[in-house]
């Protein structure tokens, strides 16, 4: 990205930090400024190699369940989706807590994207739910 795409991103498309999140006594991603309904707040910016879920098993504990909590691990195809450049490549959006009954975003599977559903107010907590229709890989 040029610098002044940079410099664009940061006075239109940066809407939300890390902070506690009551709903799962973790950490959640919050809005810093309104987001409008409709609006693009992340968009993926890797890509993913899924590989057999029960590595998962073999690995240190606590670090299979950090991937258990921020990864897509899909049981019916008994895979987990992994960043290309590995976990530690995650970012802001990974987050987000993606399994709420009433979510404020969605997961858009054709590009990745996360988009807001509704006017997400400041301090709001964005969430998702993967396993909504239009959150389905």
């Amino acid at each position: 990205m040029s610098p002044s795409n940079l410099i664009a991103e940061a006075f239109n498309d940066i809407y939300c930090t890390i902070a506690p999140s009551p709903s799962n006594n973790g950490v959640g991603v919050f809005a810093i400024k309104d987001i409008p309904a409709n609006t693009v707040i992340f968009r993926q910016g890797t890509d993913y190699i899924p590989v057999r879920s029960k590595f998962l098993s073999r690995i240190n504990d606590k670090v299979a369940e950090e991937y258990r909590r921020f990864l897509l691990v899909d049981e019916v195809k008994e895979v987990v989706y992994i960043p290309i450049k590995g976990f530690s490549s995650l970012d802001i959006s990974f987050y987000t807590n993606h399994n709420s009954k009433n979510p404020t975003a969605r997961f858009d599977t054709d590009s990745g994207f996360i988009i807001s559903k509704r006017l997400i107010e400041v301090g709001e907590e964005v969430t998702y739910d993967y396993r909504a229709k239009d959150s389905i890989l």
